[in-house]
């Protein structure tokens, strides 16, 4: 079960929050987080935030002022657990393989309305309500376990000695062979007009891979045809 509480500002968002309405947002994100494979449990503790805080921004005719950001931790075994339940963490890391790359970095834990429920995983997400239907939308979901962040760290790993083989030995048909550690797709290299530095990305939109600012001694034949993407050139 989630429990979210509330922090808003204006009068309209206090006058919106009825028990209704949270019960409503709070079902809504927990079946978000129940669906997903990656969390170990449903249960959890959360805040939900207006996005835009201003009256000005509450008028009849806004729409931004049914915008939200909601954070949650969510339960997890303690370490001690994990050992006996090793094949479902196994089983998580296997969901990942060959997916997009989720968020990198925990989320922090600050935000967290007590009690704080530790050891615990992170979910966030914009949520738009929609208020003639009484339902909630999920845009730009965040998923951060501790798998996850086992799973990213390594596909970094993998990005980063990727990049070490973008010399002037690495030819143009093979560096279009090259892909993306974490869903398998083509990468592609945005040289600064120097030639002296590069990054790497994932071709697939749906998909966030980096790997930025990497210095060039000995730049590929073809970095030319690669130039874009720097402020500076």
């Amino acid at each position: 079960m989630i429990q979210l509480e509330h922090q808003f500002v204006t009068d309209f968002h206090r006058a919106l929050a009825t028990p209704i309405w949270v019960a409503s947002c709070t079902d809504f994100v927990s079946s978000r987080i129940s669906s997903c494979p990656l969390y170990w449990s449903g249960d959890g503790v959360g805040i939900v935030l207006a996005d835009y805080n201003e009256e000005r921004h509450t008028g009849p005719l806004s729409t931004c002022k049914y915008s939200f950001s909601v954070k949650v931790a969510v339960g997890r075994p303690a370490p001690s657990e994990l050992p006996s339940r090793e094949l479902e963490r196994a089983n998580k890391i296997s969901f990942l393989q060959g997916r997009p790359r989720m968020a990198g970095g925990l989320l922090g834990k600050n935000w967290f309305p007590e009690p704080l429920r530790s050891p615990s995983d992170c979910y966030a997400a914009n949520l738009v309500y929609e208020p003639r239907n009484g339902t909630f939308v999920a845009k730009h979901e965040v998923i951060e376990t501790e798998e996850t962040v086992e799973h990213n760290n390594i596909k970094l790993a993998e990005l980063q000695s990727m990049a070490k083989q973008i010399t002037n030995a690495l030819t143009a048909e093979q560096f279009a062979a090259l892909q993306c550690p974490w869903c398998g797709s083509a990468v592609d290299a945005n040289f600064h007009s120097s030639g002296r530095f590069f990054g790497l990305s994932c071709t697939n939109k749906a998909c966030s891979a980096c790997s930025i600012c990497h210095e060039s001694v000995d730049p590929p034949s073809w970095w030319r045809t690669k130039i874009g993407g720097w402020l500076d050139g």
